[in-house]
């Protein structure tokens, strides 16, 4: 099988291309050639009413995955290429949004709430239309060694105090392989009716303090205070265009930086490898990767952990769960690259990335000289004019956020770093970034080539709630 060049990779391979709407103006149906390349669309539950105290009370996930099937029916002039379950801050005191707010403040000691939803990562339709898509999606959990996780959970709720992490209990969660052999073997019984789109980490609070809260994952509206112990466990979501089962079973492969630590005296000197070298190192995983099409580039942040409190840093992607716990000593988290595939035993070109050079970039939101940053949509606007500058096909995207101090020069952002430092009795803040991964190398354009978009066009980032 020859090897195929960037240009012919991006019509077979996951492309994705990111532009939206201005939010509050209505559709209109575009050619193709009118389209920009890259779009998302945020979907959010509807507020159904309150409850106590005034609390909001939200549609399910599953009425948000309804509401993007009837969208996409409207909109046929675009293909769904990936699916990402985002997440936004609300306000405490009155539960209202800003979906477009690109900066968020983590509390310490107040409460902080939290709306999730559902982004559709878009493009054009190609010359030959292909049938307006629906979407259908299963979420995983891990299962507890003892087959009782509600009652082990319980006991757990009951003996710990304010301040202590439950760390013993995680191990007792099934790895992430041991879930998704799980998953392999249900899927073999019961296929999928469709064809796989997105596999993704999800978290999910299951207990702060001595409160067991109900694993519900169609809950969208959740809360958690900085004051308390929290415990929480990572499930799989997986998303899937409705139609013929496509028998695919899923894998992952994650890709952590390299440490260099050294004992000198009674001081422990680390250092992490950046950013840009996981990514060089999942490129030549990926070059030598038969039979696979690859569904998800996901960053994750899991802690650095030394047993003992004295031992070199560790780095387990596998387990299940993590806990937070409130605490004056500094936590260290570091970030690592997780691709999810599918294995593809009936594909036509079983060396499909043997010429990919992954690369990758991320877009911080723009923040001018004493000023806050720029909302999302802004971004997106930025991003299409760098998209369009270069002519770079797009291997994926994802939603990431990245720790900022505010007080810093420039954007605050250290990009390339993979490890960050954060004690958790003091607030954090953060920013919502856009990382794409390429299938190939890239010129950054000159600034000159890379127009701000008006306000008024195609571009921004589409919110329906």
């Amino acid at each position: 099988m020859t090897s195929e060049s960037p240009a012919q990779i991006e019509t077979e391979m996951m492309e994705v291309f990111t532009t939206s709407m201005p939010e509050g103006k209505e559709t209109v149906v575009e050619t193709a050639e009118q389209l920009p390349p890259l779009t998302y669309v945020d979907f959010y539950p509807r507020c159904l009413g309150t409850k106590f105290a005034g609390e909001p009370q939200y549609a399910d996930f599953q009425s948000v995955v309804e509401e993007a099937n009837q969208w996409l029916r409207s909109m046929p002039q675009f293909v769904v290429v990936k699916c990402e379950t985002v997440e936004s801050k609300l306000n405490a005191a009155d539960f209202k949004a800003d979906f477009d707010n690109s900066f968020c403040h983590i509390s310490s000691n107040g409460k902080n709430v939290y709306l999730k939803g559902l982004r559709l990562w878009l493009r054009p339709q190609g010359e030959t239309p292909a049938p307006v898509q629906q979407l259908a999606y299963m979420t995983v959990l891990p299962d507890h060694t003892n087959n009782n996780l509600v009652s082990t959970l319980a006991a757990v709720a009951a003996t710990i105090s304010l301040r202590v992490a439950p760390d013993n209990v995680l191990p007792s969660f099934d790895s992430l392989p041991t879930m998704l052999q799980k998953l392999s073997r249900h899927l073999q019984q019961k296929p999928l009716p469709g064809k796989i789109l997105t596999v993704e980490t999800v978290t999910f609070k299951v207990m702060e303090t001595a409160s067991l809260e109900k694993i519900n994952t169609e809950n969208c509206l959740g809360w958690e205070s900085g004051r308390t112990t929290r415990m929480y466990v990572c499930g799989i979501r997986l998303f899937y265009e409705q139609g013929q089962p496509a028998f695919e079973q899923i894998g992952y492969h994650d890709e952590v930086p390299d440490i260099a630590q050294d004992h000198e005296n009674f001081m422990h000197r680390v250092r992490f490898a950046p950013f840009s070298s996981i990514v060089s190192k999942a490129a030549h995983w990926l070059q030598g990767q038969q039979n696979i099409r690859a569904v998800n580039f996901q960053s994750l942040t899991f802690k650095a952990e030394r047993p003992g409190g004295m031992g070199p840093y560790l780095i387990e992607t596998t387990q299940s769960g993590f806990a937070e716990a409130p605490s004056l000593l500094e936590t260290r988290y570091i970030k690592i690259l997780r691709i999810f595939y599918v294995k593809d035993q009936k594909s036509e070109n079983s060396s499909l990335y043997s010429s990919v050079h992954l690369t990758t970039r991320l877009f911080v939101p723009a923040r001018p000289a004493g000023a806050g940053f720029e909302s999302r949509s802004k971004t997106a606007q930025r991003i299409i004019s760098w998209l369009t500058a270069t002519g770079v096909p797009v291997l994926s995207a994802e939603t990431v956020r990245y720790a900022v101090d505010k007080d810093s020069e420039g954007t605050g952002v250290k990009e390339d770093r993979s490890d960050s430092v954060a004690t958790t009795s003091a607030g954090q803040q953060y920013v919502t970034c856009v990382r794409l991964f390429f299938p190939c190398e890239f010129q950054e354009p000159p600034p000159e080539v890379v127009p701000q978009t008006a306000e008024d066009q195609w571009g921004w980032g589409c919110v329906i709630a």
